[in-house]
Order: structure tokens, then sequence, then C-alpha cells
């Protein structure tokens, strides 16, 4: 026994609207000429930006934007980003910039590093990763954005 919904899909997909276009028009479409998509977009200046949003214990939020210089994170006054917490450890991770690409590497910290709930090593970041050193959550965001001229 067939089914009354299977009847009406069949119907619907039978059904096929026949195009109207006047002699002319087509004549005018034959005539166009197709523009690449990289001739369009090319002169936009776009650029990718990176930076993390920290969110420290006492809900003080940082905003720390990264570059091609690495960034060691931890409890030491020297790191470029210092989490003054008890279970972060002296240099706990860093960040680096490879091929375009950022990568977190846990530098041998006691209580590890976290990407997106999972202990890591080393990761390549992807927009909206969520990072846990210590009671610290980072955020990476990577966006593109337009170059001012």
């Amino acid at each position: 026994m067939k089914n009354e919904n299977d009847r009406t899909l069949r119907i619907i997909v039978g059904r096929k609207k026949k195009s109207r276009v006047s002699t002319a028009a087509q004549r005018v479409m034959k005539q166009t000429m197709p523009i690449p998509l990289d001739d369009v977009f090319e002169s936009i200046p776009v650029e990718t930006v990176s930076h993390l949003d920290v969110t420290l214990p006492d809900e003080k939020h940082i905003k720390i934007k990264l570059g091609e210089s690495p960034l060691e994170i931890g409890r030491e006054d020297s790191c470029e980003l210092c989490l003054p917490l008890h279970n972060v450890s002296r240099v706990h991770a860093r960040i680096i910039l490879d091929n375009e690409e950022h990568i977190i590497e846990d530098m041998e910290s006691t209580n590890g590093t976290f990407v997106n709930s999972v202990r890591i090593a080393s990761c390549t970041l992807k927009n909206n990763d969520q990072i846990r050193i210590g009671e610290a959550r980072l955020v990476y965001v990577r966006e593109k954005i337009q170059r001012k001229a």
C-alpha cells in the first residue's frame, strides 16, 4: 500500500516548469561574457587577524592580539601572558605562528593544557577553540577583516 505523501511527492517532483524566454533575451544571454570570480574579489584588501579572549577566575577579561612572535603563557612575570594562578606552571604553554596557522604547545606543565576539553601536547588552533590553562579560560578568535586603504 502506497503512502499518500509518496504520491504527492511524485507529483511535485514530476512537474517541470517550462522556461519562456523571448528570442531577444536569448540573443542577449548568448552575448554576455562570464567574469571570473577572482577578478571581482581580488581587489578587496582582506587580512586575517587573531587574538585570544582571556577570562580569569575573578571574571576579569583580557584581549591579547596574536602576531608573528611566540606568545609564552605562564605564572612567571617574564611571560607575555602572565596568569598569576596557583594551578598554572611558571611557563605553562606557548602559541607560535607556523605557515599562517597558530599552534599551541604545552611546555610540559604540571596540570596540562586543554583545547576543547582534550589534553594536548601540541594543537593547531581553529576559530573559537576553547583553551583551558589552570582556572583561566581562553578563546582563540581568527577573523578576516577588510584592510584600511
